[in-house]
């Protein structure tokens, strides 16, 4: 019960909260010598390190979990340490560990036919392929968790998904593309009451908008974002929190445009 409060609290960002509920989990587990689930709670709570963006201490947890899910055999525990470690080493700038650890992630995740870490691991492979410069590779394993998250009928990650991929046209400057996926992403999380990630689509789509040269919307898609990183508690050096820095960064730069109207 405890997993399963943790689990949800992340997915509406509330990352401290969740964070206590999955140490609360992992010290039962461990008095109780349920091997499975302490498995499972340093995994979750590995990967709440990371959405925070302590990378180093979520690598920490990550090396018993996967450590004790090849003692237990247990394939589907393995394949998730495997893939949010990968997203980790990324964050690390270990990009050619990074692209080890979920290339393995994905093989014993179509072999199992786990169809959601399958596309969880392409969106982390998608963001390694982009970090690495190729960005045409990046493109079409984005576009492979996408569909598996339409086939899925998983918004949440659907949305999470098309983020990435509208900060990659961004990137490349394809415009047309970013907007739409932007804005679509934007759509899929605010229906599932992702703040959290509808935060950091919002991040992208400023960018976006002064890229468009429109500084006035710019700044209340910003002002918006900013509000739910609030409420979600969003703290440095997370995933969120540069995003938040760098659109403010390139605002400060901006003069004050006349009214819209």
């Amino acid at each position: 019960m405890l997993n399963s409060l943790g689990s949800l609290e992340a997915s509406l960002g509330q990352l401290d909260r969740a964070a206590q509920h999955h140490e609360q989990a992992l010290l039962i587990a461990r008095q109780a010598g349920l091997r499975r689930w302490e498995a499972g709670s340093l995994g979750n709570l590995a990967q709440l390190k990371t959405a925070q963006g302590h990378h180093e201490q979520a690598e920490r947890l990550y090396a018993p979990a996967i450590l004790i899910a090849r003692e237990l055999r247990d394939r589907r525990w393995e394949g998730n340490a495997l893939c949010n470690l990968g997203l980790t080493l990324q964050a690390l700038g270990r990009l050619d560990e990074a692209h080890v650890q979920l290339a393995a992630a994905l093989d014993i995740a179509r072999h199992m036919g786990h169809r959601r870490l399958e596309a969880v691991t392409l969106c982390n492979l998608g963001i390694v392929e982009q970090a690495r410069g190729d960005a045409v590779a990046a493109r079409a394993t984005f576009e492979q968790a996408v569909a598996v998250a339409q086939q899925l009928a998983d918004r949440r990650a659907e949305g999470q998904f098309l983020g990435y991929l509208g900060l990659l046209d961004l990137r490349m400057e394809t415009m047309a593309r970013a907007a739409e996926a932007l804005g679509r992403a934007a759509s899929l999380l605010e229906a599932v009451s992702d703040r959290l990630s509808l935060a950091l689509v919002l991040c992208h789509t400023a960018e976006l908008q002064l890229k468009q040269a429109d500084e006035g919307l710019a700044r209340e898609t910003f002002l918006r974002a900013e509000a739910l990183a609030q409420e979600v508690g969003s703290t440095e050096p997370s995933e969120l929190a540069t995003a938040l820095a760098s659109v403010r960064l390139q605002l400060d730069r901006e003069p004050l445009s006349s009214p819209r109207g």
